[in-house]
């Protein structure tokens, strides 16, 4: 009998050291780490939260950044790691790395997921309180629209974008119409006048409407300043930006211009089929139209609050970031706002910058933005739910590693030529 005992807590004793084993194969060894759950005011030292310490991993990756300064101005040692365990951080601004976060030619600084978990980084917003309107609408209220302090141009339902109230319809035979006369000219101060083939509804709030032009791999956009249905014309608004003529004959390139094809997007009164949405700026009513099987009761709903850039890695000319890598990281849910003059496409996702005295154009931002670095790497990770370019790479830029990343945008990829 007491052999058996003996027996059973030896066997006991093998069962808690292998569990012991396991549960150590599972804690990697990291600097500092990060998680859903955690405190910003904790030592970041402790792996996961737990409500019965005191003490734990830190909450945000800005604040484990911020901790690996601290290291960095000590003076290192060995290589740092920050693991982030699986889940989603909520950011409501875009986190930087600039020179005090860059590695050194010695030692690297890696911001890693915790292996076999995925850690999202997102500049979104989930959206709640759906009711059923008139109709087939379901709408809610969102007060920090009607107060100026939020206003997005990209929705997710269930992670698929959803369509902003559009006519023609993207999915119509024929998704456009054909401009027939516009009377633009050199003037960047002056409206001026669109018509097309088509009959133009009425839109309650004129202002808000954009005018959405094409031809070949052209692109731009424009905020319309009056919608004319007796005169059947568009008026489009100032202020106004020419792209330069790089090529000589194309100044125009970009804009509504006789021959173009073009559509018209966000009107309340153009929300009219499954998947399609409208946000009224003045009102902060967001309408939206469920697609067959969506509940808006339960699915989930985002809009992105972040705008520009979620990550950016930037160094100088003169002192490059170097030996910063990023792993097993998603970045998700980041807005671009059209700025005053529209979007006036170029080529590689440039936009206009200057005048007609001294034109210009540059990159537009992206969700990540890389530049003045080398040796650096985003590897095994994502790109989505983003409202302009994915990823830029930018001047004084080499040596850098994308891998195994995939990139969700409408524009993926930018790449900046070395000055």
């Amino acid at each position: 009998m007491q052999a058996r005992f003996i027996s059973v807590l030896l066997s006991v004793f093998v069962m808690m050291l292998a569990v012991g084993s396991l549960v150590g194969a599972q804690t990697p060894a990291a600097d500092f780490y990060v998680a859903p759950g955690g405190n910003d005011t904790w030592s970041g030292k402790l792996a996961r939260p737990n409500e019965s310490e005191t003490d734990g991993p830190f909450a945000t990756l800005t604040r484990a950044r911020d901790a690996v300064r601290q290291r960095k101005a000590a003076g290192f040692d060995h290589p740092v790691t920050v693991l982030l365990g699986g889940g989603v951080y909520t950011l409501k601004e875009g986190v930087t790395f600039g020179l005090e976060d860059s590695g050194t030619e010695q030692y690297s600084i890696t911001y890693a997921a915790f292996p076999g978990e995925k850690a999202v980084l997102s500049g979104g917003q989930k959206i709640t309180g759906w009711k059923k309107g008139a109709g087939e609408f379901w709408s809610t209220e969102l007060p920090e629209v009607k107060a100026g302090r939020w206003y997005f141009r990209q929705l997710f339902v269930n992670g698929r974008r959803a369509i902003r109230a559009r006519t023609p319809n993207a999915d119509d035979k024929v998704p456009w119409w054909i401009i027939k006369t516009s009377t633009i000219s050199e003037q960047e101060d002056q409206p001026f006048t669109v018509t097309v083939n088509h009959p133009i509804p009425a839109c309650t709030n004129p202002s808000e409407v954009e005018i959405i032009c094409i031809y070949n791999n052209e692109g731009g956009r424009k905020r319309l300043q009056a919608v004319d249905e007796t005169q059947q014309t568009l008026t489009v608004a100032p202020p106004h930006k020419w792209n330069p003529k790089c090529f000589g004959n194309d100044w125009y390139l970009s804009s509504p211009t006789e021959g173009k094809a073009c559509y018209l997007e966000n009107a309340l009164e153009l929300l009219d089929q499954p998947g399609e949405w409208y946000l009224d700026r003045t009102s902060g009513v967001l309408s939206y139209w469920p697609r067959s099987g969506e509940d808006l009761r339960q699915d989930e709903v985002v809009a992105p609050v972040v705008q520009n850039t979620l990550v950016s890695i930037v160094g100088t000319s003169e002192r490059p970031m170097e030996n910063l890598h990023f792993r097993g990281i998603a970045l998700e849910y980041v807005d671009w706002p059209l700025p005053p003059w529209g979007y006036n496409g170029l080529f590689s996702c440039n936009v206009a910058t200057g005048s007609k005295e001294q034109p210009g154009h540059r990159f537009i931002e992206a969700a990540l933005e890389i530049g003045n670095a080398k040796s650096c790497s985003f590897t095994d990770g994502a790109i989505a739910h983003v409202g302009a370019m994915g990823l830029c790479v930018r001047d004084g830029t080499g040596d850098i590693r994308i891998e195994e990343t995939s990139c969700m945008t409408w524009a993926a990829v930018g790449l900046e030529p070395a000055a």
